[in-house]
Order: C-alpha cells, then sequence, then structure tokens
C-alpha cells in the first residue's frame, strides 16, 4: 500500500502538499525495485581492482530510506492525540526495515526451520 493510499480520507493535504505525497509514493516504488534487485544479487561485490565492496545499491537504498524521510517530515504530519501511534508511512518503514533484515539474515545464514 503507497502512503497515499494510506493517507487518504485520514489527511487532508494542500496542493503543494500533494506533489510532496506524488513524490513520496515515486520514491516508495523506487525503493521497492532497488529491494527487488538486492533480493537476487550479492551485497557484496568485486570492485574496480578486484577489491570486495559493497553492492552500490545498498548506498541506493539507504538515500531512498533517507530522502522518504525527509519527504515525511516536509508534510509535518502530526501524532494522533495519544502521541505514540505511527504515522501509516512509519508502519510501513518498519514493516520494510523489518523485511529487509529478515531477507539479509535469510541470504547470509540460509532459511532455517
Amino acid at each position: 500500500m503507497s502512503f497515499s493510499e494510506a493517507a487518504t480520507g485520514k489527511l487532508k493535504f494542500d496542493p503543494h502538499e500533494q506533489l510532496i505525497v506524488r513524490q513520496i509514493d515515486e520514491t516508495e516504488a523506487e525503493l521497492d525495485r532497488i529491494r527487488a534487485a538486492l533480493a537476487d544479487a550479492d551485497l557484496v561485490i568485486p570492485g574496480s581492482t578486484g577489491q570486495e565492496t559493497a553492492n552500490k545499491l545498498l548506498d541506493e537504498a539507504r538515500k531512498h530510506r533517507l530522502l522518504l524521510l525527509s519527504l515525511i517530515k516536509a508534510l509535518n504530519i502530526p501524532a494522533d492525540d495519544a502521541g505514540s501511534a505511527l504515522t501509516p508511512i512509519q508502519q510501513a518503514e518498519r514493516r520494510r526495515a523489518s523485511e529487509m533484515g529478515r531477507a539479509a539474515a535469510e541470504r547470509r545464514w540460509g532459511t532455517r526451520g
């Protein structure tokens, strides 16, 4: 579920905020494609001189997560009355982080069960 789908009916955005919401959706979609590419890729790859180096997609994923955080902060969405509930995008990011961690562990150690 995209940010705009999760926020529909719950939040109202001004026109300039709608542009940010579209950027959030696009960034999420790009991050999903990066994650899909990383799922089948090695995390450590040979560098230009044969040295081991991190896959460049890892850095791109990190940059996209930082961009998402920046865009979300730009919307300045207030917390609910309790002040402790997560916004839909925060919930999605926590799920994604957990999924990425699980996928990385499975690639590193294989599935156990």
